[in-house]
């Protein structure tokens, strides 16, 4: 890493140290060139020492073992100026340990002649004035779709030209000339790669949106919904410059919109019963939004009487959604997980507010289908929290490529809990699935192949095993290769197609096949009951046998 120096006026050096625990530190330093690179018009983002996109001198993996970078920067602006610009673009960025800021010397690049200051990465950006002088103009958001769809093709032709690449250099011997002229192919490939990926985050830049065009409205309806049900409540909103692309925006709105329904309704006691608790008259529901890593969090958690088990169990038996004779053996997480039940209230009559069978439900589809994930957490009289995590753009998302049978499906890494590989002998096959001993617990394992159509799916001697999780539990996806990580580009299916089981869209790879993109989520849904079975209570798998 080159050392930040003191210099002439105009060049400045900008350090961000990544999290050593930190999964994958590529996700974390795209996003914060994306972030840098936008900032404003006085600040010019030159380069990144070493390049955080991925390329033959500096490949995917070798970015993941980097966790501190050199951002290169020119600006007429006082110091003061730019830690206060990069500290408010960088507020909220998961994983950001440290920023340095200081005078760049290009020609002693390796001598250190004072310590730059850090910059606190939480302090909010106060130089209004720029943000002033800044021009904007109106953009139909079709041509900002088409800009996104365009960059997509281009990353399936950047992809495609990195596989001739690779073939090609493979292929045979070459003389010296064609050497030379291959080093600058390679090189100018390079360049694509950097090129293609800068484009793509500042085009995905573009379709982001703060929260607070969404959560700017839920504190005034609160107050018409206490107004209502005579109670006191307030709403603390944390986190309203959260970006997340506009299409998810859209989509959230009448989800969380539900989920505050509830804590006013169900949640939020009236004032008498909360002094007889020793709580204040006053409820109080927190909306916070903050990034985690390549996804965003949006918790809502109220302070009011918390999920009620029994009679969430009682009316869940009452309407034939759990059988009564396993009404006993559901866990604390199970019985939460009721609340998303078709049609399931605990609501004993129908109000405006809830007590209509509709609500939690479409919140769980929703998310669900935007490939994320709900949690919920509860205790009596303490209060819940609902938790959502969704993935920042549905466009161009970092996926790890599996093969099985012949056949390439594509994974969104957000989706992965861990990888590893396994012998087939530890392995015992029940019906359609096999279980493992991982840690202690039994976990279920699907087979890929056989999950899409292969009936008798060639066995080898050890096989990868993909771990994902979901509200249902656990549960493992058998693969005989990982292929490599790689950009993937949403593709819907089509109308023809339907609503395919397990499969959210599809994916052109870099030698012009068709890659299948797996839904972890919807593929959990449809296991339930063998997750259920064989995920909790700790038991190996010599006990399920």
């Amino acid at each position: 890493m080159n050392s930040l120096q003191e210099a002439g006026p105009g060049q400045w050096g900008c350090v961000i140290e990544i999290a050593p625990d930190t999964r994958y530190p590529s996700i974390t330093a795209r996003e914060v060139f994306r972030k840098l690179s936008t900032i404003s018009g006085d600040i010019t983002l030159e380069s990144v020492e070493p390049d955080v996109f991925p390329g033959p001198q500096l490949p995917e993996e070798q970015i993941d073992r980097q966790f501190s970078y050199l951002f290169r920067l020119t600006t007429r602006l006082a110091r003061a100026q730019i830690k206060s610009l990069i500290a408010g673009a960088l507020k909220g960025t998961r994983n950001v340990i440290k920023v340095k800021l200081g005078h760049l010397n290009p020609s002693v690049a390796t001598q250190t002649q004072g310590v730059p200051q850090p910059v606190e990465v939480a302090q909010p950006a106060i130089h209004e004035q720029h943000k002033v002088n800044r021009g904007s103009m109106r953009v139909d958001v079709t041509k900002i779709e088409e800009l996104v769809n365009l960059i997509g093709e281009l990353i399936i032709n950047k992809n495609q030209v990195d596989s001739l690449s690779g073939q090609i250099l493979d292929a045979a011997e070459f003389s010296q000339d064609v050497k030379s002229q291959l080093g600058g192919f390679q090189n100018a490939r390079g360049q694509l790669s950097y090129v293609t990926g800068k484009l793509r985050d500042l085009a995905l830049g573009i379709r982001m949106v703060p929260m607070s065009q969404l959560t700017r409205k839920f504190p005034g309806s609160v107050r018409e919904m206490a107004r209502k049900t005579g109670k006191q409540i307030r709403v603390v909103i944390e986190g309203e410059d959260t970006e997340l692309d506009k299409a998810i925006l859209e989509e959230i709105a009448d989800p969380l919109m539900h989920i505050i329904r509830n804590a006013a309704d169900h949640g939020i006691e009236s004032p008498a019963e909360r002094q007889k608790k020793g709580k204040y008259p006053e409820g109080t529901i927190l909306i916070r939004a903050e990034h985690e890593g390549d996804r965003i969090a949006i918790m809502v958690e109220d302070d009011g009487a918390g999920l009620n088990e029994e009679k969430i169990v009682s009316k869940a038996v009452q309407r034939g959604i759990v059988a009564a004779k396993d009404s006993g053996q559901l866990q604390q997480r199970e019985i939460h997980q009721l609340i998303f039940a078709p049609g399931f209230s605990t609501a004993d009559k129908v109000s405006e507010l809830s007590g209509r069978g509709v609500g939690m439900d479409v919140v769980k589809n929703n998310i669900l289908r935007l490939n994320g994930e709900v949690e919920v957490e509860s205790g009596r009289d303490v209060g819940s929290r609902i938790s959502l995590k969704l993935p920042l753009t549905l466009s161009i998302l970092e996926g790890l490529l599996l093969e099985d049978m012949g056949q390439t499906y594509a994974i969104p890494l957000i989706a992965i809990e861990t990888a590893y590989t396994l012998p087939a002998t530890h392995m015992k096959k029940i019906g359609r699935y096999s279980l493992i001993e991982r840690n202690g617990r039994a976990l279920p394992v699907f087979r890929a192949a056989e999950l899409f159509g292969h009936k008798e799916a060639k066995a080898q001697e050890s096989y990868y095993v993909i771990e994902t999780s979901s509200a249902e539990g656990r549960y493992g996806l058998i693969v005989q290769r990982i292929v490599g990580r790689q950009e993937i580009v949403l593709k819907p299916l089509g109308d023809y197609l339907g609503k395919v089981t397990g499969i959210s869209g599809s994916t052109i790879l870099g030698d012009g096949t068709v890659a299948l993109i797996l839904d972890t989520k919807t593929m959990a849904a449809s296991m339930t009951h063998v997750i259920r079975e064989h995920a909790s209570v700790g038991e190996n798998v010599a006990a399920a046998s």
